[in-house]
């Protein structure tokens, strides 16, 4: 990786460590973790460990190089080279770091993550049903191999963990307490602790591709005033939906024409009701007339008519020497 000063301004490093958390179970304190991150726009990875020819092993070492060891940089990352290593660009590296003891020896235990970060779009498919897919996720074809890397900045990665470059996190939330429990079963081979490097891997580096949309040139606050050149003005953007009242629209007006309408009738239905009022009479007081009446020859001649039975009108008219307050009259004429 090309990692320090003189290469890219795009190689930046950054660290930050997380302090142990506390094992009841064995009343002791898991050593803390620390994470170095590494970003770089060119890295090789030597196919099955084997350096090309124009790499002597010294200049891979972690001792200073010996002379007159010539370690030609440029050729091993150079894009025109004879393809004897893989490239990659615009790379992500993050080393979890934490001490054990093994055997009596004092090791450290790396766990190491690359990842790439392609800027692309793709077809999706979305099925809204909340009984297939209760989470609403989205179903990804084929993801598109034609998309541009991006170029990840150490900062973004910070920010997602919200720690300052070389600060420390204490163990108080859960993806912080995850990573150190993790690491330290990876030490003694638990299974547990290997389905874990998705939570505990993939959810920060998923937190980080979310600001791709900002950037971390330095303000402009210096071209408008050189007291503020050390003190960058932060500025902040917001979306407000309102709803406004009104009659504007032919929707609004529409609507008052059909609210007044409609008072109108009821006014009106009110108004007819006090005109043709008409009394209440008890089902109680129907039967009981009913039962009292005396027939007259109402049915004469058209008794053995059913449709003109049936269609003999009758009036009630009330009175007070009956029991059921009202008698039935004959009306003149029926039809």
């Amino acid at each position: 990786m090309r990692v320090g000063h003189g290469w890219s301004a795009d190689n930046k490093a950054a660290s930050f460590s997380i302090r142990g958390v506390q094992d009841y179970n064995e009343n002791t304190t898991v050593p803390d973790v620390d994470v170095n991150i590494f970003t770089s726009d060119k890295a090789v990875f030597f196919k099955n460990d084997v350096l090309p020819s124009c790499l002597p092993s010294a200049c891979i070492n972690s001792d200073p190089v010996p002379p007159p060891t010539d370690c030609d940089w440029d050729r091993l990352f150079a894009e025109t080279d004879d393809g004897l290593f893989n490239r990659t660009l615009n790379l992500v590296t993050i080393e979890m770091s934490q001490p054990t003891t093994l055997e009596g020896q004092e090791l450290n235990f790396t766990l190491t993550v690359n990842f790439l970060a392609f800027l692309d779009f793709t077809t999706y498919t979305l099925d809204p049903s909340p009984l297939s897919n209760p989470m609403t996720l989205v179903q990804t074809l084929d993801l598109p191999k034609t998309g541009e890397t991006i170029k990840v900045d150490p900062s973004w990665i910070l920010a997602a963990w919200s720690v300052d470059n070389g600060g420390t996190l204490n163990p108080d939330r859960t993806a912080a307490i995850e990573m150190v429990r993790s690491i330290a079963g990876m030490m003694q081979d638990s299974m547990e602790a290997y389905t874990n490097i998705n939570y505990m891997i993939l959810l920060p580096v998923i937190e980080t591709l979310s600001l791709i949309d900002f950037t971390t040139e330095e303000s402009l606050a210096s071209v408008y005033a050189d007291a503020n050149a050390h003190h960058p003005v932060l500025t902040r953007n917001a979306k407000l939906y309102v709803w406004a009242y009104g009659l504007g629209s032919r929707t609004s007006k529409l609507g008052v024409v059909v609210v007044l309408l409609n008072v109108v009738v009821v006014l009106a239905q009110l108004v007819l009701g006090f005109i043709d009022r008409r009394r209440y009479r008890s089902p109680t007081q129907l039967l009981v007339a009913a039962l009292e009446h005396t027939p007259s020859n109402e049915f004469a001649n058209v008794e053995h008519d059913e449709a003109k039975v049936a269609r003999m009108r009758f009036h009630v008219q009330g009175t007070m020497t009956t029991a059921g307050k009202y008698v039935f009259k004959k009306m003149a004429h029926s039809s």
